[in-house]
């Protein structure tokens, strides 16, 4: 899923800002007795997940909240602002009329669920002042051409690294001789990765994430359900494959 900053997935908030309600898509009475609450810089997941006491996680929240519901609580989970690094997984139920669950954002647009992580610790190449290097284990290679499809892609079409210096996505080349300012070479041969930012970036102090994880969003066969004010960015996808997913599904 290759979005810049500007082409995040703002679920059903797009909806409301553009005075767009879609009454037919679900029916939903949000009547939750039971509040769970997220907070990525003060949670726990050890935590209880009560207000003064919240979860670190989406995935721990939605955890517990599955557990109610399965329980015959409904249960609405209340996300605070902050970026949250991991994939989050809602699991099915062959139920169609389990009590609802709700994960929102408590500020529209503030709970950010991201496919990055943050890299830190970037070496100045020997001889250069606007080439960095940082180890790079991941080594994704290239994705498949999907069936039927033609053969002729740009190399790079084939790639689902993704690099982001204080939030402007640096453009992807295919050799070192290519870097430029603005761009960022894979040497997957010797778990490698450089980047050449924008002039004057002190890199020491950049926020720099790339993207790792293939998908933020899993949900599956699951009823009942609202997702609301979230942001999805960074999912490191192929090509024709979705960063966020949800399936057989009702309501």
């Amino acid at each position: 899923m290759r979005l810049t900053p500007s082409f995040v997935i703002l679920i059903f908030a797009i909806l409301a800002a553009a005075s767009i309600h879609s009454h037919a898509q679900a029916n939903i009475t949000e009547n939750q007795k039971s509040y769970l609450y997220v907070d990525a810089e003060k949670g726990s997941d050890t935590n209880s997940g009560a207000t003064n006491s919240p979860f670190k996680s989406i995935q721990a929240s939605v955890n517990k909240a599955v557990a109610n519901i399965n329980n015959k609580i409904g249960t609405k989970v209340v996300i605070n602002s902050g970026v949250y690094r991991e994939t989050v997984t809602i699991p099915g139920t062959s139920a169609q009329n389990t009590p609802p669950l709700t994960i929102e954002a408590a500020s529209t647009g503030a709970a950010i669920i991201a496919g990055s992580d943050v890299l830190t610790g970037w070496d100045r190449e020997a001889g250069s002042t606007a080439i960095y290097s940082h180890s790079w284990t991941y080594n994704f290679g290239e994705c498949a051409v999907p069936s039927g499809w033609p053969t002729t892609f740009a190399p790079v079409a084939l790639r689902t690294e993704m690099i982001f210096v204080n939030n402007v996505p640096l453009t992807q080349v295919m050799s070192y001789s290519d870097l430029r300012p603005g761009t960022f070479y894979v040497n997957e041969a010797d778990n490698v990765i450089h980047a050449a930012p924008a002039a004057n970036t002190n890199m020491s102090t950049a926020l720099v994430e790339a993207a790792v994880r293939s998908e933020t969003l899993n949900v599956e066969g699951r009823s009942n359900l609202v997702l609301r004010g979230l942001v999805l960015r960074h999912a490191a996808t192929c090509i024709n494959a979705s960063g966020a997913t949800i399936t057989n599904g009702t309501n």
